[in-house]
């Protein structure tokens, strides 16, 4: 799936999931997606089929965040229940620890004695997402072809999450419409006896930083090598060199083929020039989720800063790259994404490969 974009503080991790209830049950936890979604949850996801795609999307959330655990999408939809899809007998708390779902029968039936906040511990208004499910608990027809759509033709069953509980069947979509998804912590532990954790890589840090310079979409000639991503890399290199920074630096580019973060071997994290965190893990570099100012390389903050990406929200290819960063025609185009401060997008529009637009450098 491909998800819309977000920002935000990182949350710690690790202190609400894997507790005992009273009952000897494990206490696991809920949030609902900062990010939006279409009804097509496969495409990308490297999962085999939509529902798994779906557990992709909220397991990345949770690890951008920290929250550790091992989490699922509340989807349903042909003959999947989604309580059937949960692991353990709940109860389901925030968060930040108030119970939210007793048991599983309580979420079936969509019985809450509190709600849940996002991932990012926003607290919900009137907010929707995809859920496949009758009130009744049992799956609804309309599913997106069990969440493998994003067509205009197909529809999905989405629920509503407010400040006084939940709805599973609100109503129907498009499947090309974006909707949140709704997050389940599974009582699963590890052989260790704990839960599992988000990855937190020990570095070194790598730096990040967007061009000051912007280039047309013919990367390769303005490089001087011989394709288009090493000749955004080769420009990235160059400002890094003029600028004294050291190190080894990849343009953040994706090809119709390949995504942005797959030529990247660092595990993270990724750092501005003057040392915060932007990116705790690939996860969050994968999302755009980032948690401190970019700046350019001559350590400006950035302020509406356009750059290259043929990337979707979610970090995947968009199919829109000026040919593979070879051309500068006005009749090409590539997705750009903006910088502005803590505020990132991948996929803010496209552009006529004859624009001049900046780079996104990343040290590897």
């Amino acid at each position: 799936g491909t998800g819309g974009g977000a920002t935000g503080g990182a949350m710690g991790g690790g202190t609400g999931g894997g507790a005992s209830s009273s009952d000897g049950g494990i206490v696991t936890r809920v949030f609902w997606s900062s990010l939006t979604f279409t009804g097509d949850f496969l495409t990308g996801s490297g999962a085999t089929d939509g529902f798994t795609g779906a557990d992709t999307s909220c397991q990345q959330l949770a690890d951008v965040r920290l929250l550790d655990g091992t989490w699922v999408a509340f989807l349903g939809g042909g003959t999947t229940r989604a309580t059937d899809r949960l692991v353990g007998n709940g109860p389901w708390v925030r968060l930040d620890g108030g119970t939210v779902f007793a048991n599983k029968a309580a979420v079936g039936l969509a019985i809450s004695v509190g709600t849940a906040t996002s991932d990012l511990g926003t607290e919900p208004v009137s907010n929707f997402f995809w859920s496949g499910t009758q009130s009744s608990g049992a799956p609804a027809v309309s599913s997106c072809t069990s969440w493998t759509s994003s067509s205009l033709s197909k529809s999905g069953t989405y629920g509503t999450v407010t400040p006084s509980g939940f709805a599973w069947n609100s109503t129907t979509d498009v499947c090309s419409g974006w909707h949140r998804v709704l997050c389940f912590e599974q009582a699963v532990l590890q052989a260790d006896g704990g839960i599992r954790r988000s990855p937190r890589p020990a570095g070194p840090a790598r730096r990040m930083f967007v061009s000051s310079l912007a280039f047309n979409g013919d990367l390769k000639t303005g490089g001087g090598t011989s394709d288009g991503l090493t000749g955004g890399d080769a420009l990235c290199n160059q400002l890094a060199t003029a600028r004294s920074f050291g190190g080894t630096w990849k343009a953040y580019l994706a090809t119709t083929a390949a995504r942005a973060i797959d030529r990247l071997t660092s595990q993270g994290p990724w750092v501005s020039l003057d040392g915060g965190t932007l990116f705790s893990n690939r996860s969050g570099l994968l999302l755009g989720l980032n948690t401190g100012e970019l700046t350019l390389d001559t350590g400006a903050v950035t302020a509406g800063n356009i750059f290259w990406t043929g990337l979707t929200a979610a970090g995947q290819p968009s199919g829109v790259a000026c040919g593979s960063w070879l051309s500068s025609s006005a009749s090409q185009s590539g997705t750009y994404g903006t910088a502005n401060g803590t505020t990132l997008a991948w996929d803010t529009a496209t552009d006529v490969c004859s624009t001049p637009h900046r780079l996104l450098c990343v040290e590897d």
